[in-house]
């Protein structure tokens, strides 16, 4: 197929694609004559695999790439794919963070690149501009003014647990701690499910590493979501009318 196709098919502009092929990010097509060239299936799948990382995901371009980098490492297994997208998603969301505080502390929005496809030149005709922010990770920072307090620097690794709890009581809600068990035992059944779940390919390593990265970018947002239902629903019984939410 051409470029155009290609496009009207996956729902991203070419302009994107070219610029998703420039980047590593897509392999480019098949050479089939002067300035032209073809593209197939496997292309299209990756642009959807893009999209989801990306939107879905809220990773921006520059974790993507890792990601990308790890899926298309010959030398990959599936427990380091697996790690390569847990740490980006938990970069992204520390990257979140710290876009929204510095906004806060600036008095504006930030353009981090890090939502649902900001900044990523998913949509169509989207710009080089907004790409190559997407692409270093940032958008447009505000400037705080002489003076102004910086803030903290954000972690580059994920959260632990300690660092939770204290923060609870710290703000005097220290018996979170209670729901400490249950999240775990929640947790390594829900694991031990996703593992089920991802062994469903088989030997398959290609088919195998993306399901790694689907269970980790999209599992996490399915999960997200699945929570706030569940906390709706708690909410409407124990608080609420059945209108209420």
């Amino acid at each position: 197929m051409r470029i155009n196709e290609l496009a009207e098919q996956s729902g991203v502009a070419p302009a994107t694609i070219k610029y998703y092929v420039r980047e590593g990010l897509l392999p480019g097509g098949e050479r089939a004559g002067y300035n032209q060239v073809s593209y197939d299936a496997s292309h299209l799948h990756r642009i959807r695999l893009l999209r989801a990382m990306i939107g879905m995901g809220g990773l921006p371009i520059a974790l993507v790439k890792q990601v990308v980098a790890a899926v298309d490492d010959p030398e990959r297994t599936v427990h380091s794919t697996l790690g390569e997208a847990q740490r980006a998603v938990s970069a992204a969301r520390t990257g979140a963070r710290a876009s929204a505080r510095d906004g806060a502390r600036a008095g504006t929005g930030v353009g981090a690149g890090t939502g649902a496809g900001a900044g990523a030149g998913t949509g169509p005709g989207a710009g080089a501009g907004s790409a190559a922010q997407a692409a270093a990770g940032t958008g447009t920072r505000t400037e705080t003014g002489a003076g102004a307090e910086a803030p903290p620097a954000a972690p580059d690794r994920a959260t632990s647990v300690d660092e939770v709890l204290t923060a609870a009581t710290d703000l005097g809600h220290g018996d979170i701690a209670d729901l400490l068990d249950a999240y775990r035992a929640s947790a390594a059944h829900l694991a031990e499910l996703e593992l089920e779940w991802l062994e469903r390919a088989g030997d398959d390593l290609d088919a195998l590493t993306e399901r790694a990265v689907i269970g980790t970018v999209l599992g996490d947002a399915l999960l997200t979501a699945v929570r706030r239902e569940a906390q709706k629903q708690a909410s409407r019984t124990h608080f609420g009318s059945p209108d209420a939410l």
